[in-house]
């Protein structure tokens, strides 16, 4: 029997997806990041308190309210600090959860739990 060594690679959900990190970071998964912010480096936040639904619109320029969505060190995942936006609405993030989003009205829209809307 011939021994093959297994050559370790990375793959990634070709579905859009968003995580929140228990450390309050919005996380674009490769497919979200480059079909959606590829040349919109920032994002305007919205929550839908009926719903409960996140929406992260890309923009192309900062407005007042935008945030700045940073690319990780390989340029595969944008990252948007969301702490001060989790708490406001508080949305839990104690710990780190997956989202499959939707695209709808300009924005990539996911639903979540919050406490205020329990």
């Amino acid at each position: 029997m011939a021994w093959e060594l297994y050559k370790k690679t990375r793959t990634y959900s070709t579905e859009e997806e968003v995580t929140i990190t228990k450390s309050g970071l919005l996380t674009l998964n490769p497919s979200l990041f480059e079909n959606r912010f590829k040349d919109k480096p920032y994002a305007d936040l919205y929550y839908d308190a009926t719903k409960n639904l996140i929406g992260i619109k890309p923009v192309t320029k900062a407005g007042d309210f935008s945030y700045k969505v940073s690319p990780s060190s390989n340029g595969k995942f944008g990252m948007i600090s969301g702490q001060a936006f989790l708490k406001t609405y508080q949305i839990p993030h104690t710990t780190s959860q997956k989202f499959r989003v939707k695209f709808e009205d300009g924005m990539v829209v996911f639903p979540v739990k919050s406490a205020k809307g329990a």
